[in-house]
C-alpha cells in the first residue's frame, strides 16, 4: 500500500523538492503501490527504484522522468507521456501502456512481458535486451527504435510499425504479424526462431541488406475481378463494404482499368491469411445480390418490390448509403487511379454500360 507521507512530500512540495529529498534519502525505497497518480505532471521526477505496482498513471506527464529499476508491474500507464524517460531495468510486466508515448525513452533490459503496448509510440526508443514476451504490440510504433536482442516471443505485432528499427538478435518464436505489419527498412543481422537463442537464422553469417524484410514481410494476395460488360459501382461498393465489415476482411483497391471495350478489371489487395477462392466466391455472391436489389428498387414503382411495401424514403436511404459506400471506395484510390476511373465512367456513360446486370467473372 502507498506510503501517504512520501506521497505528501511529492504532491505538496513538488517535483524539485521531491528530487532533493531523494538525493538525501537514497537508502529509502518509496512505496507508491496502488497510488492514483493519473494526470499528474511528474516531468523530470526521480522515481528510480520506486514501488509502483498497480499504480494508476493514466495520462500522467512523465517526460524525462527517472524510473530506472522502478517496479511498475500491473500499473496502468495508458496514454501516459514518457517521452525521453529512463526506464532501464524497470519492471513493466503486465502493465497497460496502450496509447502511451515512449518516444526516445531508454528501456534497456526492461521487463515488458505480458504488457499491453497497443498503439504505444516507441519511435527512436532504446530497448536493447528488453523482454517483451507475450506483449500486445498491435498498432505500436517502433520506427527507428533499437530492439537488438529483444525477446519478441509470442508477441502480437499486427499493424505494428518497425520501419528502420534495429532487430539484430531478436527472438521471434511464435511472433505473430500480418500484412499490415511494416518491416520496411529494418536493419537486422540475424534472429532466433526459438527461445534461449536457439535456431539462429541465418545459421551463420548475416542477413544481406533488405533480406530480413523479404523473408518476414507478409505480402498481400491480389484478386482480379473482371466485369465483361461494365460495373455497377454502387453494387460493388456495397459488396466490398459488407464483406469487409461482416468478415473482418481488409480489402483495398489496387488498380482499376479497362482491359478491352466495356470490360473493367478491378484488382483488389487482400490479406494472405484469407482463402482467395472463398473470398472471390463471397464477393461474387454479394455483388450479384446487390445488383439485383438495385435493379428491383429502380424498376419498382413507388418503391414497391417483390410484393412488399417499401417506403420511398427507405429506398432513398438505401441509395444514399450506396453512394456513401462508393465515396469511401473511391477515396482509396490514388490520383492516377481516380483519373482512370473517371475515364472509365465517362466511356460507360456514353455506351450505357454503367448499370450492368449480373455479368461478373474472376481471374487470378
Amino acid at each position: 500500500m502507498a506510503n501517504m507521507e512520501q506521497l505528501l512530500i511529492l504532491f505538496r512540495l513538488g517535483v524539485h523538492a521531491w528530487n532533493r529529498w531523494r538525493t538525501t534519502n537514497r537508502e529509502v525505497r518509496p512505496d507508491f503501490a496502488g497510488a492514483n497518480l493519473s494526470k499528474a505532471d511528474l516531468s523530470e521526477v526521480d522515481l528510480s527504484m520506486v514501488e509502483l505496482r498497480e499504480a494508476k498513471l493514466v495520462e500522467t506527464e512523465l517526460r524525462n522522468a527517472d524510473l530506472i529499476w522502478a517496479d511498475l508491474s500491473d500499473a496502468d500507464l495508458s496514454d501516459a507521456d514518457l517521452e525521453m524517460a529512463k526506464l532501464n531495468e524497470a519492471n513493466l510486466s503486465r502493465a497497460n501502456l496502450s496509447g502511451a508515448n515512449l518516444s526516445g525513452a531508454m528501456l534497456i533490459g526492461a521487463n515488458l512481458s505480458g504488457a499491453n503496448l497497443t498503439g504505444a509510440n516507441f519511435t527512436g526508443a532504446n530497448l536493447i535486451g528488453a523482454n517483451l514476451r507475450e506483449a500486445e504490440l498491435i498498432g505500436a510504433n517502433f520506427s527507428e527504435a533499437e530492439l537488438s536482442e529483444v525477446n519478441l516471443e509470442k508477441t502480437h505485432a499486427f499493424n505494428a510499425n518497425f520501419h528502420k528499427a534495429i532487430l539484430t538478435g531478436v527472438c521471434l518464436a511464435d511472433w505473430r504479424t500480418n500484412y499490415t505489419t511494416n518491416l520496411q527498412g529494418v536493419i537486422c543481422g540475424y534472429v532466433y526462431l526459438q527461445e534461449g537463442q536457439q535456431k539462429r537464422l541465418p545459421s551463420s553469417g548475416f542477413f544481406a541488406s533488405g533480406e530480413f524484410t523479404m523473408q518476414f514481410q507478409k505480402a498481400f494476395t491480389t484478386i482480379d475481378l473482371v466485369f465483361p460488360e461494365g460495373v455497377n459501382w454502387i453494387a460493388l461498393a456495397y459488396c466490398l463494404k459488407t464483406e469487409t465489415e461482416n468478415e473482418d476482411l481488409h480489402l483495398q483497391i489496387k488498380t482499376i482499368h479497362e482491359v478491352e471495350d466495356n470490360a473493367i478489371l478491378v484488382r483488389l489487395k487482400t490479406p494472405p491469411e484469407f482463402d482467395p477462392a472463398k473470398t472471390e466466391s463471397a464477393l461474387k455472391e454479394k455483388y450479384e445480390f446487390f445488383c439485383q436489389v438495385l435493379q428491383e428498387k429502380q424498376a419498382a414503382p413507388n418503391g414497391v418490390t417483390k410484393g412488399q411495401n417499401i417506403a420511398p424514403e427507405k429506398v432513398r436511404a438505401f441509395n444514399r448509403q450506396g453512394i456513401t459506400a462508393l465515396t469511401t471506395l473511391i477515396s482509396q484510390l490514388s490520383s492516377e487511379q481516380v483519373s482512370s476511373w473517371q475515364n472509365i465512367m465517362e466511356t460507360a456513360a456514353e455506351t450505357r454500360t454503367i448499370n450492368p446486370s449480373n455479368s461478373y467473372s474472376y481471374r487470378d
